[in-house]
């Protein structure tokens, strides 16, 4: 019955239990060649795992955007890149990923959101790519950027997590950017916590301790370097998902 809905636009799931979605009721380009979205919303899977159902060979190459927010979605197949072949937004929030699946990077959405999962450690590969312009890594467990990475050049947002310092190689990315708008938003960091306090006159550094590993931009308190750090941080736009949630449970009788 399912494959049957050939014109089907969008797939919008919401405040329910899949027990059992197999490949004989796959999402697939042959049946679904327009389908452009896919929103899986308060979900919970059978053993936090992606159904059968979204993995198929024949998966749509037309989707736009992927979301899972609310989920207990705790991984993806290590193949998972040979089978979804998009060029898709890809929303993964408030969901129980642990850490980011390489598979997922070789995906190399055009924006890659994973705020509020339980993620500590982030793999260098995750910036090396051109592909990624926006990776939103909002209210993550992460105290640290990757210590080397080579290529960055892609929006990167923290906000609301404990990073309180940036390595040496953000210097090159935000010394090349800092013209625009600012590439790193670390709104609600203890980062930002100190460059408040150090503008206001109450610090005089930043409260990590000395490393010279650590950024000769960022990290530098000087007050002739404070019109140089307003243009290379956001210290004020929070994004705790980017799937709006709360209209959704707002529209559709949830509370949170």
């Amino acid at each position: 019955m399912f494959q049957e809905f050939i014109r089907l636009r969008e797939i919008w799931i919401y405040n329910s239990t899949i027990r059992d979605w197999g490949p004989d009721a796959a999402v697939t380009n042959s049946c679904h060649p327009n389908l452009t979205v896919l929103s899986m919303i308060r979900i919970n899977m059978t053993d936090g795992l992606l159904p059968l159902g979204l993995q198929s060979n024949d998966f749509p190459i037309n989707l736009t955007q992927i979301t899972f927010c609310e989920t207990n979605l705790r991984t993806l197949p290590d193949n998972i890149d040979e089978k979804w072949d998009v060029n898709a937004s890809i929303y993964i929030e408030n969901s129980q990923l642990t850490s980011i699946p390489l598979s997922l990077i070789r995906l190399q959405p055009n924006s890659l959101s994973l705020a509020g999962n339980p993620i500590k450690v982030l793999p260098r590969q995750l910036f090396e790519t051109s592909a990624i312009q926006h990776v939103t890594l909002s209210y993550t467990n992460v105290n640290e950027l990757p210590r080397e990475v080579t290529f960055s050049t892609m929006i990167i947002d923290v906000s609301g997590t404990k990073i309180s310092f940036f390595w040496s190689w953000i210097d090159l990315f935000v010394e090349r950017q800092v013209e625009g708008t600012p590439n790193i938003i670390a709104s609600g960091t203890p980062y930002c916590a100190d460059l408040e306090k150090i503008v206001n006159g109450l610090a005089s550094d930043f409260s990590e301790a000395f490393h010279p590993g650590y950024s000769k931009f960022l990290m530098n308190a000087a007050e002739t370097n404070w019109h140089f750090l307003r243009q290379a941080i956001d210290c004020a736009t929070l994004t705790p998902t980017k799937f709006p949630i709360k209209s959704w449970d707002t529209k559709y009788g949830m509370t949170p």
